[in-house]
């Protein structure tokens, strides 16, 4: 076997997923058990620096819902989301943060109703399921690919004239302020989630924030909002035991900048990725057999494995980076590095 017929995969998992989505679905390496964290257990941020492979579990997962009927995974990218118009969704003047928080409260609990909507074990379980989604279609509020869009349809139409209507049933006429209005029509929708019993599992990806909060300081603000309804909505989640979660992939030094008080606290809720935490690679043999590498090759991979566990690297050293992303430049980049580090 020769180390060049390994493939270590492209640049950015988006482009992966597109040229070569069986080496993202069968030559995903991860350390430990971090799918099974995602999916059953209790983390629902997803911390690292660029490159260190946050995308690569969403668009793994996504890749493995398309052939789980059992697995339903909605991935948003959020690189060309108008941050600025989130509080623009509730139509009311007022305090921003109020506004703020219950904008990203109701366009999360829409986009998790939506993936709701397509398991024919909980529309079974609660026709209500049906009958609502027909309304939300017909608002053009479902189905909405990106969140964007979901943003752009809800200042068009105003969501606390039209929602209450599509909710006749289930909406008490007792509030007129938007804020309140568009805070039950959310409590609504919740409970209806909630309720509806379904053995699979439901997840949406939250992604795309590492270049605009390169770029734009100034949502921040509007990040941490969506934090803490993120915080929320997983919480009430779990208190009801429903197999339903949001995941936020942030970089590390961006969370840790957000200016909210409970950002610490949130730390119990995190998985923090380290550069080389995964490897994406397939072997192009029909029967491999590790054990007949020429051991210099076999050094190179099993060094590659253990690294993450083994080295800190400075947080200005992009080799990790490369390594992984940079398949041209993998084996002198090793080759390079192998002598600074210890194998025991």
């Amino acid at each position: 076997m020769k180390f060049k017929d390994i493939e270590f995969g492209f640049k950015s998992a988006e482009a992966e997923r597109k040229i070569d989505p069986d080496l993202l679905l069968d030559g995903f390496f991860h350390k430990g058990d971090i799918i099974n964290e995602i999916c059953n257990g209790v983390p629902y941020f997803i911390l690292g620096y660029k490159g260190s492979g946050k995308s690569s579990i969403a668009e793994h997962l996504s890749l493995l819902s398309t052939t789980d009927p059992t697995l339903f995974v909605n991935l948003c990218a959020l690189r060309d989301f108008p941050f600025e118009q989130v509080p623009e969704v509730i139509s009311a003047t007022g305090d921003k943060t109020v506004r703020t928080n219950l904008g990203w409260s109701i366009l999360l609990v829409l986009k998790i109703f939506e993936s709701i909507s397509e398991d024919n074990e909980a529309r079974r379980e609660n026709p209500e399921i049906d009958s609502l989604a027909s309304k939300l279609r017909k608002l053009g509020l479902l189905p909405k690919r990106k969140l964007r869009d979901l943003v752009l349809v809800s200042r068009e139409i105003d969501l606390s004239l039209a929602l209450p209507k599509a909710l006749t049933a289930s909406m008490k006429d007792t509030y007129k302020e938007p804020v309140l209005v568009l805070s039950q029509v959310r409590d609504v929708i919740m409970e209806m989630v909630i309720v509806t019993r379904t053995t699979n599992q439901h997840i949406l990806f939250l992604d795309g924030l590492d270049e605009i909060f390169y770029k734009f300081e100034d949502s921040y603000f509007s990040l941490a909002s969506l934090v803490h309804e993120v915080d929320a909505l997983n919480s009430d989640f779990s208190n009801a035991g429903v197999p339903i979660k949001v995941v936020l992939l942030c970089r590390t030094d961006v969370f840790e900048r957000l200016p909210s008080p409970n950002i610490n606290k949130l730390r119990d809720f995190t998985i923090t990725l380290v550069l080389l935490i995964g490897i994406i690679a397939r072997i192009n043999i029909s029967n491999p057999n590790y054990s007949l590498w020429p051991p210099s090759e076999r050094l190179i991979l099993d060094t590659l494995v253990r690294m993450s566990s083994m080295i800190s690297f400075p947080e200005n050293l992009n080799v990790a980076v490369a390594i992984i992303w940079i398949p041209t430049n993998f084996y002198s980049i090793t080759l390079a590095i192998l002598p600074e580090i210890s194998c025991k």
